[in-house]
């Protein structure tokens, strides 16, 4: 899409780095944000407007990236909130989408939906994913290899983590519909209610427990 230049909006980018971003997604109070004229290809940035009838550096919550910096043309990329850096490994929702179609393409399967954490457990970090699917067929071990490896050659964030405090990953694939059930027990049920593609620990023990009831 064409950002309107001319139309009463200002615009303001940050790059979209971890040291920049809280928790639930919102901004540091001092993150450094650019104009139009300073923005690069291949960077995606936390999206700022300022319009006319009001409303004053509102964080529309999406990261973008621009596709040609002369048109001020864009592309969405993810969400603010949605966005993985426990341990360093800075994958976004982008990267996450990515690495799900590697092993649906892979496996010849589907994955609807998933959801996951960088989760602590005695020898350190994994990233703990669970995947929704009705006919995935492999084995763990070729699940787990599927998604760390692609990350690995496809963020070299995530590799260096991966020798780090990254300890690896761990993939329980369960129905659905366990997925739905969830967002219909947080009052989040409908078409327009998307998973949360990434959780904190403590939301996550409360994901866990309600897919153990589950099953």
């Amino acid at each position: 899409m064409k950002l309107v230049t001319d139309g009463g909006i200002y615009f303001e980018f940050v790059p979209f780095k971890p040291e920049y971003i809280n928790q639930d997604g919102s901004l540091i109070p001092d993150a450094p944000s650019i104009t139009l004229k300073d923005v690069q290809l291949n960077q995606d940035y936390v999206l700022i407007i300022s319009t006319v009838s009001g409303a004053w550096r509102y964080l529309i919550g999406d990261t973008i990236e621009f596709t040609d910096v002369a048109r001020a043309e864009i592309k969405i990329t993810g969400r603010t909130k949605f966005f993985l850096n426990t341990v360093g490994s800075q994958l976004s929702v982008n990267k996450l989408d990515e690495a799900i179609r590697h092993p649906e393409e892979q496996f010849n399967t589907t994955i609807p939906e998933y959801t996951l954490c960088a989760k602590r457990f005695d020898d350190g970090f994994y990233h703990t994913w669970y995947l929704g699917s009705e006919d995935l067929k492999v084995s763990n071990d070729r699940l787990v290899a599927a998604l760390d490896d692609f990350l690995k050659s496809a963020n070299k964030n995530y590799k260096v983590a991966r020798g780090k405090a990254l300890e690896g990953v761990k993939v329980t694939v369960i129905t659905p519909a366990i997925f739905y059930d969830w967002n219909g027990a947080n009052k989040k049920k409908g078409g327009q209610v998307k998973m949360e593609r990434v959780m904190g620990e403590d939301k996550f023990k409360a994901w866990e427990d309600f897919v153990n009831s589950k099953l």
